[in-house]
């Protein structure tokens, strides 16, 4: 069995909650205010599935910022800064409790959605609630839409969600596929797929799959497929931060990337969409590929700590400083 490194941390016992509720805590550890990275749903545990590499991330960044972090479900932590996953969600729309909690406890959505790609998630509610709170993001693109496109002004900024290297080694496993595919499908994704096989390559396609069993599902493909779903063509950090990290080579649509990160290094090929299928035997030469997982293995390395992303530490105290002054009156 394929196994990671590292594992979701089970929260002491007092912090475990079954609905929306608050605890109490110490709010320093060590001069930095204690974090808790809650996952809001009606279905925690299948959205904690579903982010686990990306919360793994960011408990790690933090950690190595000096921060004490827990990681809860559906729960605010009195005098911590509470950083909420999952809002937005069809497990997770009742943004007038969250607003209340939210104005009460330091907070911060912890966006994961393309705010500008048309995603049937998102909803009015969603975006009156991002309009009154502070947010984090996985692609400043989405930040930069908050405050162009829709004129909200309260703080905002990408948060840099970094490869955690797994213990696997990408060419020892049998390969049975050409490539692997896991995400919601719609018509381009399909055609895309369809065009492969109609060449002559394999795609396994992959449902229900996470965490290590993700990994297993993985092992026996050259590669990782990844097509965006939507027209915004935001590079899909949370799909591909696995496979990375697990340094399986990535082909993939060409992307607009997040600015902490350059993922031009990460052992992944672009292309674009209308090109993807005859560049794919190219890409699949065994050079090539080899070539592309020592380049993901060295990524790993060089974002193995936050001393990669200059420009994030430095705004991180700004954003706590702010978050810690008193909520305006007109505050939604």
């Amino acid at each position: 069995m394929l196994m990671s490194q590292v594992q979701v941390p089970v929260p002491p016992p007092s912090l475990k909650a079954r609905s929306v509720k608050t605890v109490g805590f110490f709010f320093f550890h060590s001069g930095m205010p204690l974090i808790n990275l809650s996952v809001i749903s009606a279905n925690p545990l299948f959205l904690k599935l579903i982010f686990n590499d990306c919360i793994l991330s960011m408990r790690r960044s933090l950690e190595q910022l000096g921060h004490k972090v827990y990681v809860t479900e559906n729960t605010w932590v009195k005098g911590a800064v509470n950083i909420l996953w999952g809002l937005g969600s069809n497990y997770a729309k009742d943004y007038a409790l969250y607003a209340d909690m939210m104005n009460s406890h330091p907070s911060l959505i912890m966006n994961m959605e393309q705010l500008s790609g048309g995603s049937q998630l998102l909803d009015a509610g969603y975006f009156d609630l991002l309009r009154g709170q502070m947010t984090l993001d996985y692609c400043e693109v989405n930040t930069q839409f908050l405050r162009d496109e829709m004129g909200y002004s309260m703080p905002s900024m990408e948060f840099p969600l970094l490869p955690i290297e797994l213990s696997y080694v990408y060419e020892s496993a049998q390969k049975n596929y050409d490539f692997a595919f896991f995400g919601a499908m719609n018509q381009r994704r399909e055609k895309m797929i369809q065009n492969l096989n109609d060449a002559g390559l394999s795609v396994k396609v992959i449902n229900g799959r996470y965490g290590d069993d993700l990994s297993e599902a993985v092992a026996d493909c050259r590669a990782l497929l990844n097509v965006h779903y939507y027209d915004s063509g935001l590079f899909e950090v949370a799909r591909c931060i696995r496979p990375v990290s697990m340094h399986v080579p990535i082909f993939s649509e060409a992307s607009v990337f997040p600015s902490h990160v350059d993922w031009t290094e990460a052992g992944i090929e672009f292309a674009d969409y209308a090109q993807m299928t005859s560049r794919a035997f190219d890409f699949l030469k065994p050079d090539n590929l080899h070539a592309l997982s020592l380049k993901s293995k060295k990524f790993c390395s060089q974002y193995e700590n936050m001393d990669a992303c200059k420009n994030f530490v430095a705004g991180w105290p700004l954003l706590l400083e702010r978050l810690q002054q008193p909520r305006s009156a007109g505050a939604a």
